[in-house]
């Protein structure tokens, strides 16, 4: 009886330790597939409207089926959706240490790892601005940094909650938004490495105006 458990035994750690390298196979094919999938959206989109982009397309570009297409997405929203959410989590990385009044100081540490960042695949980038919801994808942004403004603990509740504060928020978060937004739609004629100096440069001649009036003081 003990023999056949110990077999028992050994056979089920055989069949885990076999398991493993399939696993893995197979985590490494559905990554493949869904790069593939992401180029070839990508590519795609330099020659069309993203509303005119089917899942046919992609799958004969990728040199898919539909198949291994429906295995990750249910429909192309489904893979522009994933590709925004990635953004906003990175986004909120970047974020996570954020304070307003460190940031008026010197805007360029963070604004230089948002240009980092996007530069790593500025096409992969251009797919969001492209496509028709991009505008609900650049509100989500606007979202994100005005709700890490109002929620800095270093400004006083009161200047938070203030009709005023929200309104000046919203401009500034939406100013920043847009000078990134021009670059990938090739109208801002400079580097993504001269945003971050240039805003850099703007907030040190108004170390006493707009910025620390934003901030109650």
């Amino acid at each position: 009886m003990a023999t056949e458990e110990k077999n028992e035994v050994r056979v089920g750690v055989e069949c885990e330790a076999f398991d493993k390298p399939i696993e893995r196979k197979r985590n490494r094919n559905a990554l493949r597939s869904k790069r593939l999938i992401r180029q070839a959206f990508i590519s795609l989109i330099k020659r069309k409207p993203a509303d005119r982009i089917t899942i046919t397309d992609i799958v004969n570009e990728a040199n898919i089926n539909r198949a291994t297409f429906y295995a990750h997405y249910s429909c192309l929203k489904d893979l522009i959706d994933e590709i925004e959410q990635e953004v906003i989590d990175k986004l909120m990385t970047l974020l996570k240490d954020f304070r307003l009044e460190n940031f008026f100081s010197n805007p360029a540490p963070l604004l230089l790892q948002v240009s980092i960042f996007l530069s790593e695949d500025p096409e992969y980038y251009k797919t969001l601005v492209a496509t028709p919801e991009s505008g609900l994808f650049i509100e989500k942004l606007m979202s994100i940094f005005i709700e890490y403004m109002e929620q800095d603990q270093s400004i006083p509740l009161e200047v938070r909650r203030s009709k005023s504060f929200h309104i000046r928020a919203l401009f500034f978060a939406g100013g920043l938004v847009s000078l990134y937004l021009q670059w990938f739609r090739g109208q801002l004629d400079c580097t993504l490495f001269d945003i971050p100096l240039e805003v850099s440069q703007l907030f040190t001649k108004d170390q006493s105006g707009i910025m620390l009036n934003m901030m109650g003081k």
